[in-house]
């Protein structure tokens, strides 16, 4: 795991967008939450195809991304449908994925919760092993029910980068002990912070 540190959210963000190399037909996976969007929002969209990694009950990580990239074509898990039937619609579209490229994403961007948790799996979540997607639940915020790419989904990556802010994601990040959900991706992980 490699960690960049910057001191402001301009020296982060300019960091982010500088690494990043998309080309024409790549396909990168979104996390929801605040952290990522100023990057959506600099994000060259035009060429490149984005899935959105995981979604609440209500639909607001597909909607924050929607408003941070009004023009993008971006895939997510249909909220409005019964979680059953928006979790085959994605399985589709990740089967698709690997069927033309072998795997899923050119880039995952990923967060992290305060908790450790990455996409929609929590420290308490089972995710099944041979699984693209599952329904997560979780007491510990306000939407409840989940939908989520899993494990296998989102290792099938050629790069992982992990967006956090805030020195209790850090400091989490630095003490791993191997129980949490983000654990599964420390090995080649790139981690921006600030």
């Amino acid at each position: 795991m490699i960690i960049h540190k910057y001191k402001t959210k301009e020296d982060w963000m300019d960091a982010i967008l500088e690494s990043l190399d998309l080309h024409m037909g790549d396909t990168v996976g979104l996390a929801g939450g605040g952290t990522p969007r100023p990057i959506y929002e600099s994000l060259d969209y035009e060429t490149v195809n984005f899935i959105s990694i995981d979604e609440r009950a209500d639909g607001s990580n597909l909607n924050m991304i929607s408003e941070a990239m009004p023009d993008a074509m971006v895939t997510g898990f249909d909220a409005s449908l019964p979680i059953d039937d928006a979790l085959n619609e994605m399985t589709v579209v990740l089967e698709g994925e690997i069927a033309q490229k072998g795997y899923i994403f050119d880039l995952l961007i990923l967060g992290m919760g305060p908790d450790g948790h990455v996409a929609s799996i929590f420290p308490d979540s089972e995710v099944p092993e041979d699984e693209l997607v599952c329904h997560t639940t979780t007491d510990v915020f306000d939407v409840h029910d989940r939908m989520t790419l899993t494990y296998k989904a989102l290792e099938s990556s050629k790069r992982v980068i992990l967006l956090i802010s805030g020195e209790v994601k850090l400091e989490l990040l630095e003490d791993l002990k191997g129980d949490l959900p983000i654990d599964r991706f420390v090995e080649g992980l790139e981690v921006f912070a600030y």
